[in-house]
């Protein structure tokens, strides 16, 4: 039983240090300001330095917490059997050890492998397939709406927040509740982490160009026409 606890505390601290904490810095444009060419709001090759690290400490924290837990799980099982021996003990304190120093040594790597996905977004997870999105934003709306067929505990009357973009070009829906961690596709690039309504609604009365693609998400298998997986986000 304290070895169940010692778990669930170890996962605990893990889960803590891998929520996304970050916020949006925007470029600053006053109201007035008259753009030619489309400034970068959003894109991947944004992403600090900062947040780089901590999605790779988060990444390594959580991989050496599960391991460590499966062999501590192991080493409790042969005291329980009372079948523990001196060359067990020697495993799991050379083990535990042994993948805390690669954790470490392959830190540098793992970064610069991070940190070229996001500067090289448009070179890498099938981009072409990206769809593009260029309009004049006339205005937002923010609404609540079902969606029918959602595999949630809110069921098909549960209201989720969606932001309707009204452009010259037609109407343009996002939900907002959708997580672009169960919206996206691994064979795709990354999602828009943040909060949608912060990053596109100070911009009513300016053209956008969005590069998105619409992707299912595990709240939802068979409709996918909401569930936008923003890439890009460029204003003027």
């Amino acid at each position: 039983m304290i070895e169940i606890v010692i778990i669930i505390i170890m996962l605990g601290i893990a889960l803590f240090f891998s929520a996304d904490f970050t916020s949006l810095v925007r470029p600053e444009i006053q109201p007035d300001e008259i753009l030619t060419e489309y400034l970068t709001i959003y894109s991947p090759a944004m992403t600090s330095s900062l947040d780089i690290h901590s999605e790779v400490i988060n990444f390594k924290l959580i991989t050496f917490v599960l391991i460590s837990s499966l062999v501590f799980i192991f080493y409790k099982h042969k005291e329980h059997q009372k079948t523990l021996k001196l060359s067990h003990k020697i495993f799991f304190v050379g083990f535990v050890c042994a993948l805390f120093l690669y954790q470490i040594a392959t830190y540098g790597s793992h970064y610069e492998e991070i940190h070229s996905d996001y500067v090289n977004y448009e070179n890498i997870n099938n981009f072409h397939k990206v769809k593009t999105f260029e309009a004049k934003l006339i205005s937002t709306e923010i609404l609540r709406e079902t969606w029918p067929g959602n595999k949630t505990k809110r069921g098909d009357d549960g209201l989720w927040t969606i932001l309707k973009l009204n452009t010259s070009k037609g109407e343009f829906h996002i939900n907002t509740q959708a997580d672009w961690l169960r919206s996206q596709d691994h064979t795709m690039p990354l999602c828009f982490k943040g909060d949608f309504i912060q990053l596109i609604t100070p911009y009513e009365g300016r053209d956008i160009k969005m590069r998105y693609y619409h992707s299912f998400s595990t709240y939802h298998e068979t409709d996918k026409s909401k569930t936008v997986c923003l890439v890009d986000f460029k204003v003027k």
